[in-house]
């Protein structure tokens, strides 16, 4: 509408101003706002009012195309399903975070795992190192007149440890009295522990001695 106002203000003024040969500037004035009062600024108003009426009428009859379909799926939603944008992020971020530390396990997890088999591979490929080990325990033990048999130890990723089992006769005490002397003959510190299930003595070595 704006549009067409300044254009018909402009036809308007062009057209009147073929006039000024006749008339003098005030008549010519006069003539212009007579006409551009009923020409022009009446019929726009005119026009404005009832396109305004039109707009709101219309609109006012005229629905959205599934509006009640629409409204009816919204209500028919149960309230506890809306999630905030807060606590999706929320939970976005927690799910991220178990995933790491779950990431973070199998990780550390595959470490244990290959630096036991690369220490079981290592103790395997020097067995010696094992049995002089498992010699120093015989002779300590044998020179306290102490009967021991020493069976295969088992290694783990922080210890070896080996069984003894003590012969008939041989009290536990004494076998477990003589572990700073066995460590002394070491040179290291150890822990020995009773395997009742087992029936055995327990000579637990740090994966340390063994310089791996």
């Amino acid at each position: 509408m704006l549009v067409v106002f300044k254009f018909l203000c402009v036809t308007w003024t062009l057209f009147t101003l073929t006039s000024l040969t006749v008339l003098n500037v005030f008549q010519w004035i006069v003539v212009w706002w007579f006409g551009f009062f009923l020409f022009i600024y009446i019929p726009n108003k005119i026009a404005v009012f009832f396109r305004n009426v039109f707009s709101k009428y219309f609109c006012a009859n005229k629905k959205p195309k599934n509006l009640e379909n629409n409204i009816g799926n919204y209500q028919s939603k149960p309230s506890s399903s809306y999630e905030s944008p807060k606590e999706n992020s929320v939970e976005k971020v927690l799910k991220m975070q178990k995933e790491f530390e779950l990431k973070q396990k199998k990780l550390e997890l595959k470490r244990k795992e290959e630096k036991y088999n690369n220490i079981c591979k290592l103790l395997n490929d020097n067995s010696e190192m094992l049995k002089n080990v498992e010699k120093i325990i015989l002779t300590t033990y044998h020179s306290f007149g102490v009967e021991v048999l020493v069976s295969k130890p088992s290694i783990y990723l922080n210890q070896v440890v080996f069984n003894l089992a003590p012969h008939e006769g041989v009290r536990i005490k004494t076998i477990l009295s003589l572990k700073d002397d066995l460590a002394l003959r070491l040179g290291t510190n150890i822990e020995m522990e009773v395997f009742s299930k087992l029936g055995c003595i327990g000579v637990i070595i740090p994966i340390d001695y063994f310089k791996i």
